[in-house]
C-alpha cells in the first residue's frame, strides 16, 4: 500500500518529469503500483515537467543577456570582416 507521503512525492516527481520507473526506484515502490496510482489519479502518460513562468522567464532573460553582451562588445560570432 502507498502511504499518503509517498502519494505526495509521486505527484511531485511526476510533475517534474520523472517517469514511472524513476519514481518507483526513488521511493522504493513496485513499478506497477506507481503506474496504477498514476493512472487512477490523472498522472498517467508521458511525464512532462511543469514549466513555471518565473523559471521560463529566467531562462529567456539569461539568454538575451548573453546575446546583448556579445553584441555590445562588438563580437560577431567569431568571424572577422575585412575592409
Amino acid at each position: 500500500m502507498i502511504s499518503d507521503k509517498q502519494k505526495q512525492r509521486i505527484e511531485m516527481l511526476r510533475s517534474r518529469g520523472y517517469g514511472y520507473r524513476k519514481v518507483a526506484d526513488k521511493l522504493g515502490l513496485n513499478l506497477n503500483s506507481v503506474k496504477s496510482y498514476c493512472k487512477r489519479n490523472g498522472l498517467g502518460g508521458v511525464a512532462k515537467p511543469v514549466k513555471t513562468a518565473a523559471r521560463k522567464s529566467g531562462r529567456l532573460q539569461s539568454r538575451k543577456g548573453s546575446a546583448s553582451a556579445a553584441t555590445s562588445a562588438g563580437t560577431n560570432g567569431g568571424t572577422t570582416t575585412r575592409n
